[in-house]
C-alpha cells in the first residue's frame, strides 16, 4: 500500500521578528496564501537538485483557501528527455525526442500547523519534495524565509540507532523551531529563546565525536535525546555514524526514517482524498508532539 508523507514548514530568516511579535507567524502565513500560484516557474540549480539541474519545477491545480488556511494541490517537475519505442514493423528501437514531460506529488500543508501530507508519483523522492517545495515557497516570498524538512519516525530511528553496539560520532543540522517556547527550546538546545536572540543564528549545526575506543558516545543523554526529538519533529537532520556487533562501519540517516501512514492506491493522486487524510494524520502528529514536549 502506498505511504502518505508529512514535512514541517518553518520560518527561518524571520524567526526573531516572531519571537518578538508571535502574531506574525499568522501574518507571513495567511500572505503566502495570497502569493503561492501556478504561474511562476523555477529553474532547479545545484543548490536545489543537483541531480536535475535545468528542469522546471512549478504549482498546478492549487486551491488556495485564506479562510480555512490551507492551500492544496500538485508539485510538479517538468522536463525533456527520448521516450524509446519498440517498433514491430522495423524490428526495431524507435527515439522519440519529448519535452515538456512531468513527474508529480500531491499535497495538503495546512498553515494552522504549518504541517504538509504529500504522496509522490513514480520516480519523484519524499526528500526532492520537501527541497523543491521550500524552494517554491522562497521564490514566492524572500530568499530563505522558509525551511522544509521531513517529520520523521522516531521509533524506527532510535531502533536502528539501537543497532550499534558503539557510536563514534554524531552530526546535526537543525533550524530554529517557530516560537515554541523556552521549555521545548531547552529540551532540543539547551538554551532559551533569548539565549538564540542574542546570537542571532537561524540554524545550528553541531558534531560530536568520542575517541574512547570502547564506549563511544553515550545515546542516552538528555542533550542527544533532545536533538533526536527535534530532529523528527520536523526541524532538521542527524546523521549517526559507529559500529555494529560485527564491527561494521554503519551510517545511519534520520531521513531515512520518515514518519509515514497508509494510503490505497486509488486514493494517493486524488488531491481531495490527500487532503482530507492529511487533516486527520494532522491531529495524531500535533497531539504526539505536545504530549513529548509536556
Amino acid at each position: 500500500m502506498p505511504n502518505m508523507y508529512f514535512a514541517k514548514v518553518s520560518i527561518s530568516s524571520k524567526i526573531y521578528d516572531v519571537y518578538k511579535d508571535e502574531s506574525l507567524l499568522d501574518k507571513i502565513l495567511d500572505n503566502l496564501v495570497l502569493k503561492v500560484n501556478d504561474k511562476i516557474e523555477l529553474t532547479i540549480n545545484d543548490e536545489i537538485d543537483r541531480n536535475n539541474i535545468g528542469d522546471t519545477i512549478k504549482f498546478i491545480t492549487l486551491d488556495n483557501n485564506i479562510e480555512k488556511r490551507y492551500i492544496s494541490g500538485r508539485l510538479i517537475r517538468i522536463y525533456t528527455d527520448d521516450v524509446e519505442k519498440y517498433d514491430a514493423s522495423q524490428n526495431d528501437i524507435l527515439k522519440l525526442p519529448t519535452d515538456q514531460l512531468a513527474r508529480y506529488a500531491t499535497f495538503y500543508f495546512d498553515l494552522k500547523t504549518e504541517i504538509i501530507g504529500f504522496t509522490l508519483g513514480r520516480y519523484f523522492g519524499k526528500n526532492q519534495f520537501c527541497n523543491y517545495f521550500q524552494a517554491l515557497l522562497n521564490e514566492f516570498t524572500s530568499d530563505g524565509e522558509f525551511k522544509v524538512f521531513l517529520y520523521k519516525n522516531e521509533m524506527s530511528f532510535r531502533d536502528d540507532i539501537q543497532r550499534l553496539k558503539k557510536i563514534s560520532s554524531i552530526y546535526v543540522s537543525m533550524i530554529i523551531p517557530n516560537a515554541p517556547g523556552d521549555k521545548s527550546l531547552r529540551r532540543i538546545f539547551g538554551v532559551t529563546g533569548e539565549n538564540l536572540k542574542e546570537m542571532n543564528a537561524t540554524q545550528y549545526n553541531q558534531e560530536f565525536k568520542s575517541d574512547n575506543n570502547e564506549k563511544g558516545i553515550n545515546i542516552n543523554t538528555e542533550v542527544i535525546n533532545g536533538l533526536i526529538d527535534g530532529t523528527c519533529n520536523g526541524y532538521g537532520t542527524m546523521k549517526i555514524q559507529g559500529q555494529d556487533e560485527s564491527n561494521q562501519e554503519i551510517v545511519i540517516y534520520s531521513k531515512e526514517h520518515p514518519y509515514t501512514r497508509s494510503i490505497s492506491q486509488n486514493q494517493k493522486n486524488t488531491i481531495s482524498e490527500v487532503s482530507e487524510l492529511t487533516r486527520k494524520y494532522i491531529k495524531h502528529i500535533v497531539s504526539n508532539f505536545f504530549r513529548r514536549e509536556h
